[in-house]
């Protein structure tokens, strides 16, 4: 059984129809801003083999953002995971944002949602107590609440 982080590769697959979508509409996605050292935007981490390398902060995708809300949403209604009203609240509130960032119409948003439940029931969640699929989505949540 595949863990829902790689679920979500296959899912961001299937969510290209937001490019579509966002091009059918002329819209053009942001450019990807590029950084270089000394921006001020860069941070100490380190290497498996221990080994310092700086770490740049890239601003997230919406695209990408909007791929994992969905996926995280569909999980938890397929797994019968509750939702708490605030963190509902606030997922919905992200999910208008980035339809907007990316251009979308309510039609195309909703026609993304509809390919990425299809790719998990496709490949089968595992909706069992302490599962990957079902821990992946109660981090997600927990992060929710704990804004």
């Amino acid at each position: 059984m595949l863990m829902l982080g790689s679920r979500l590769t296959l899912a961001a697959a299937a969510f290209g129809v937001l490019t579509a979508a966002a091009g059918a509409q002329d819209m053009q996605s942001p450019s990807t801003p590029q950084m270089s050292p000394g921006t001020g935007a860069e941070a100490e981490s380190v290497a498996p083999d221990g080994e310092p390398v700086t770490a740049y902060a890239m601003p997230p995708n919406p695209n990408d953002l909007l791929t994992g809300l969905y996926a995280t949403r569909a999980t938890a209604e397929a797994c019968d995971i509750d939702v708490d009203s605030e963190v509902a609240s606030a997922m919905a509130a992200d999910e208008a944002r980035y339809i907007d960032q990316l251009g979308l119409t309510g039609d195309a948003a909703a026609e993304a949602y509809d390919q990425i439940v299809t790719t998990l029931d496709a490949q089968g969640l595992d909706c069992a107590e302490g599962s990957a699929d079902v821990a992946s989505v109660t981090r997600v949540l927990d992060l929710y609440a704990q804004q």
